[in-house]
């Protein structure tokens, strides 16, 4: 095996950063990389990460963030059947191509070193050969982005342009498969237009995004215990599919502790969701406890209702308040109406779902001070 490591200079990590569209979906999951999404049992996990993409594919909005193109492969071992029945549901709730979706049951455990196996699979995630293969090299966006971004490193530091290339295989095999014949070549001939800077991230991030979904992870690492080979497979994958993978996972018996198994794996990703919802209540959370270029803390609320033989999300932030319309016509029929007046009023009510007194007073305070923001309002 020849080593040949790639070192960039602080010139050339900023030519990658002003190329780089990151999310897949506004703050949640990067175009490319590892993130795991854990939970306790019935949390869902599944849910939240099939239909997150799903929503991608059909061009929806999840959660009310918005979205990026995508497709899917889902690799899963537990609940298989269940895992056919979501999928032929989703296709049908979301009304997304088939071919933009891709499923397989095979069992395969990545936390042993088979380097033959795995090569099958990565071939078999990008469609039965390398990325790339059969283009020409016009037609290869990734040809075009390496050109593109060393145009603009020769501008950016013109003198020291020689010495980048000469230490970069990545720009020397651009070169090698483009038109140019040589590095000299392509700084006399190479043409400002080809390389707009928002023409080529325009290229860039309208390139559909691949998602690969393992789930659940334990069942795809037997050693879970240990760091061993199983987070250096997924990254393998990440680097040779150009793609994000998304890991489902269960959190441990104690849950301030991440993720079950070794901690190499939440060390290695780009971003971590928790999910948490109470044993029998259909609202739940996510938190963004990792993520490596964005604060982190992000939080979300939703909710898990049936639909069409299966379970969908819907944005518990988004959902109508209750009380909106009828105390909006209650205030419209009586403009003069006073605190006392409007809270009697409410009391008529049940505002919340479990209608206890304590909840029932705190809505009630809510809608009086919505209305009445300047007055001192007593208990409710």
């Amino acid at each position: 095996m020849n080593f040949s490591p790639s070192l960039k200079t602080l010139d050339e990590l900023a030519v990658d950063f002003q190329d780089e569209d990151y999310y897949l979906i506004q703050d949640l999951f990067p175009r490319k990389g590892l993130a795991f999404v854990s939970g306790k049992p019935g949390t869902g996990k599944t849910t939240f990460v099939l239909q997150a993409l799903f929503s991608c594919i059909s061009n929806q909005n999840f959660l009310t963030k918005n979205t990026e193109s995508c497709e899917l492969v889902y690799w899963v071992q537990d609940g298989v059947e269940t895992a056919k029945k979501r999928l032929r549901c989703y296709q049908e709730f979301f009304n997304v191509p088939s071919d933009k979706v891709r499923f397989s049951q095979d069992a395969f455990d990545l936390s042993e070193r088979r380097d033959t196996d795995l090569t099958t699979m990565i071939k078999a995630i990008n469609g039965n050969g390398a990325a790339g293969d059969g283009l020409k090299p016009e037609e290869n966006t990734g040809l075009n982005t390496e050109l593109a971004r060393l145009y603009k490193l020769t501008k950016r530091v013109s003198k020291q342009a020689h010495d980048v290339y000469r230490n970069n295989t990545a720009y020397q095999d651009a070169i090698r498969h483009s038109r140019f014949s040589d590095f000299d070549d392509f700084r006399a001939n190479y043409q400002p237009q080809e390389c707009d800077t928002r023409s080529v991230n325009d290229s860039v991030k309208n390139q559909t995004s691949m998602v690969v979904v393992i789930d659940t992870a334990a069942a795809f690492n037997t050693k879970e215990n240990e760091s061993g080979h199983f987070v250096p497979n997924i990254l393998r994958i990440v680097r040779e599919c150009s793609c994000l993978v998304i890991l489902v996972d269960h959190l441990g018996k104690d849950s301030s502790r991440g993720t079950r198994g070794s901690s190499s794996k939440e060390g290695a990703a780009d971003q971590v969701i928790y999910l948490d919802k109470d044993r029998g209540s259909s609202v739940g959370r996510y938190k963004v406890v990792k993520d490596r270029y964005q604060r982190e803390g992000d939080t979300g609320s939703f909710e898990i209702k049936p639909e069409g033989g299966t379970s969908v999300l819907i944005s518990a932030a988004a959902k109508p308040d209750v009380s909106s319309s009828f105390v909006c016509d209650y205030m419209n029929a009586h403009p003069d109406a006073t605190p006392d007046a409007l809270r009697n009023f409410l009391k008529s009510k049940q505002l919340t779902k479990t209608g206890t007194e304590a909840a029932e007073m705190k809505a009630r305070q809510r809608i009086i001070q919505r209305y009445f923001p300047d007055g001192q309002i007593f208990l409710a």
